[in-house]
């Protein structure tokens, strides 16, 4: 018995430790594991360098490529079922990319090359790949896909929405993709199918020239997905997106995964490019469930990561969704997690050596004296002078060859805008000495091109408010530029000038703006060059100048007089910011470090501008501040009129100018008395929807009628969300259960009225300006 009961318990042990070592999928064969990892926006940062600095650091770079196949190998030993994508934008944006894609067209792109090493299962093109033109793109392609070699794989091109113009136009498809891509493709794994389909940006048409998307009709995304849905459904068990595109935004033009996923519910995971965001975003399908959107960052900082566990009986799935960082920061060092790929590193080393030797190192020109950085921004820089001049002299025919048959954009533009796109933070941006070709890469950050175009002098100076807006006056009284220089424009032009005044209220912060020493006209008309990001409204200037009164439709081809694409067509790329300054540079021979903008910086103070606002009334304080702040004006520009009455539109005016101007969500009203681009039609559209006023009828708002005391005090109280007043009443004409009694109670509890004597608030009487403006004032302590 003791024998049988030894060998029973014997056999239990050996059992168990074998159970042990079953491996997690052979104990639930139902199980099944399949890991998505995406790059995206690498622009370029395909060998461990940071073209800012000199060449002795090349390779030790935080960053790249060579470090995110060391991660993939890792993972790729980990999981047996891996699908591996890039969202795009990957070519565009170093100087190793950018000479093999223009000056070394028989040699294999290093981007491409890297993607094939690297065992990618799909590449999405981005839009900065059509920047280059179509020849270098299908070139890239046909490397791309071609045959698999001892060291290579042919690697998957997918952009469902990008359709054979020759077959598809507005009013009739055949869903023939360009190139014949596939629109998606099935992947098997243990049993589980995967339908993976790539979606191209739809925008291009708006953001490059005709050329270089020669031969693509672009389908509508959410249009594309739903002819397709129905058959991936049929055959796969998930259903996964790899998308160069943003999350919120036009969901017509180019960033639209939030309405594809709100509007289907068969998508189970999207890899998202193009907007450089670094996370995981949940958007909730049509049935409720949250899908995880992973946004890649750029510059192979981070690998999207996303592991499916899939339970074959049941039809459910569990994932983790994540961005896997490739770097570490210790204090202020940024650290590198993985060692470059040596394999990777190898194949990239004569791309690099040779960008450096034979391009980068290249001497174009010298520089007589120092360009320093010092004051970037907030006083005139030789630095940004330069930028602008090679503006102007890039963007018109100065050869008369581009535009033969067109005499109209002949001759130079009259003004130019930048900003100081630099990248490092050298003391001298350019130093007295020789210059090389790759300075032009840390002197320029991107690869944007120009164009000539028409502006009204509102429009410019709007255009300058905006840039003014962003002005802070530092405590020791110099100034600095909120949010960097990268979004903060510069106009230069022989004999333009113009004065910031950052003491007085953002929007009104131009004191002066002249052209050969007069006064600009809101009705003048300008030749402005400006770049292609600016003008299809990157940087939100275009949206601030339409918010302050201005019609500036983005890439509005009835104001381009020259574009300087017509040098980039088909790979030319002598339209190319950085192209320009070589070759400007290279003319010049040598340049000189000599400021000519007169522009300035410069606190003025606000002074009283009211004949009629003496110092020692009550109201003097308040109208002053007001003023200052643009929240009230005079009736001319000496007067304001103290006494006169207050009518509704100009009370509700000034409590929308006091709560910022914001903008208001509806666009039309019910009432017929407010007039459509009337100067408080804004503010009553506002003030209705935050429950501030009610009108008078439902359909009037009777803009006109003199505002009571007790209307202006409870559109206060209102404009505060109605707070409970805890004071006793002293006022013998302010009866319970008034509309205004609360407010009344509250405004005297937080010292806005005083009444109009002790135990009189006189709510029918008449407010005058004055009284309106002291109210606001107190209201705003």
């Amino acid at each position: 018995m003791k024998k049988r009961l030894s060998r029973f318990l014997a056999f239990m042990l050996v059992l168990c430790m074998v159970m042990t070592m079953v491996p997690a999928a052979f104990a639930d064969s139902n199980e099944v594991q399949i890991l998505f990892l995406d790059t995206s926006d690498v622009h370029g940062q395909q060998f461990a360098t940071d073209y800012t600095q000199d060449a002795d650091k090349s390779g030790t770079h935080y960053q790249a490529m060579t470090r995110v196949a060391t991660y993939v190998k890792q993972q790729r030993a980990e999981y047996k079922n891996v699908f591996l994508s890039d969202s795009g934008d990957t070519v565009q944006g170093t100087p190793l990319t950018y000479y093999y894609a223009f000056y070394q067209k028989d040699a294999q792109d290093p981007a491409m090359k890297v993607m094939r090493m690297m065992d990618y299962d799909m590449w999405v093109v981005g839009n900065h790949e059509f920047n280059y033109g179509m020849d270098i793109l299908q070139r890239q392609l046909d490397y791309l896909t071609s045959a698999s070699t001892e060291t290579e794989s042919q690697v998957g091109v997918s952009m469902a929405n990008y359709l054979d113009a020759s077959t598809n136009n507005d009013t009739s498809r055949d869903w023939k993709t360009w190139n014949g891509y596939a629109p998606y493709v099935i992947k098997e794994y243990d049993g589980v199918k995967v339908a993976v389909m790539g979606i191209g940006n739809p925008n291009i048409a708006n953001w490059d020239v005709p050329e270089n998307w020669k031969g693509i009709y672009f389908a509508g995304v959410v249009e594309t997905y739903k002819h397709y849905e129905a058959e991936m459904k049929a055959q796969a068990d998930l259903i996964v997106l790899v998308s160069h595109s943003g999350i919120d935004g036009d969901p017509e033009n180019s960033d639209f995964i939030r309405e594809l996923v709100s509007t289907t519910n068969s998508i189970d995971l999207v890899f998202s490019g193009h907007e450089h965001r670094n996370g995981v975003t949940k958007i909730a399908n049509t049935d409720g469930k949250e899908i995880p959107v992973i946004s890649p960052s750029t510059k192979a900082a981070v690998v999207g990561r996303a592991l499916f566990t899939y339970n074959k009986s049941t039809g459910e799935y569990t994932v983790e969704a994540s961005n896997e960082p490739m770097t570490k920061r210790e204090g202020r060092v940024t650290e590198a997690l993985y060692e470059p790929d040596a394999d990777i590193t190898a194949a990239l080393q004569p791309y690099e050596t040779a960008t450096w030797n034979d391009y980068m190192l290249k001497p174009i020109g010298k520089a007589s004296g120092d360009f320093t950085a010092s004051g970037l921004g907030t006083a005139p820089s030789a630095f940004v002078d330069l930028v602008n001049q090679v503006q102007i002299w890039g963007a018109y025919d100065r050869t008369g060859e581009n535009t033969p048959n067109d005499k109209s954009d002949d001759t130079p533009a009259q003004l130019s805008i930048t900003a100081p796109l630099t990248s490092g933070n050298a003391a001298n941006l350019i130093p007295a000495g020789d210059i090389k070709l790759g300075d032009m890469f840390r002197l320029y950050r991107y690869e944007n091109w120009f164009y000539q175009i028409t502006m009204s002098g509102k429009e410019v100076r709007t255009w300058l408010e905006c840039s003014a807006s962003k002005v802070v006056t530092n405590e020791d009284g110099t100034y600095s530029i909120t949010g960097g220089l990268t979004y903060y424009d510069v106009i230069y032009g022989d004999g333009f000038s113009y004065v910031i005044d950052p003491s007085a209220p953002s929007g009104s912060r131009i004191a002066s703006m002249t052209y050969n020493g007069k006064e600009v006209q809101d009705t003048d008309t300008f030749t402005v060059v400006i770049n292609n990001y600016r003008f299809n409204g990157g940087g939100n200037y275009v949206s601030y100048i339409n918010e302050h009164g201005c019609d500036f439709k983005p890439n509005d081809e009835s104001r381009v007089i020259y574009s300087t694409q017509y040098d980039m067509i088909q790979g030319e790329d002598k339209g190319q910011a950085r192209n320009l300054l070589a070759d400007y540079i290279t003319a010049k021979g040598t340049i000189d470090p000599e400021i000519k903008s007169t522009w300035k910086i410069e606190a003025k103070g606000f002074e009283n501008p009211f004949s009629d606002v003496k110092e020692g009334t009550y109201y003097y304080d308040s109208v002053m501040d007001l003023a200052e702040k643009n929240i009230v004006k005079g009736t001319t520009a000496t007067t304001f009129e103290p006494y006169a009455s207050c009518n509704r539109a100009q009370a509700v005016t000034m409590l929308w100018r006091a709560a910022g101007s914001p903008e208001p969500k509806a666009t039309t009203t019910s009432f017929t008395d407010v007039a459509a681009g009337s100067y408080y039609e804004k503010a009553v559209l506002w003030a209705v929807e935050n429950g501030i006023v009610k009108g008078t009828t439902e359909t009037t708002f009777s803009p006109y009628d003199v505002c009571s005391r007790a209307q202006i005090v409870t559109f206060l109280w209102r404009s505060e969300k109605s707070p409970d007043a805890s004071g006793t009443n002293t006022f013998e004409d302010v009866q319970s259960g008034a509309y205004y009694s609360v407010a009344v109670l509250w405004a005297l509890d937080e010292g806005i009225t005083k009444g109009y004597t002790a135990t009189q608030f006189v709510p029918n009487g008449v407010c005058n300006r004055a009284q309106i403006a002291t109210f606001i004032f107190r209201s705003m302590k």
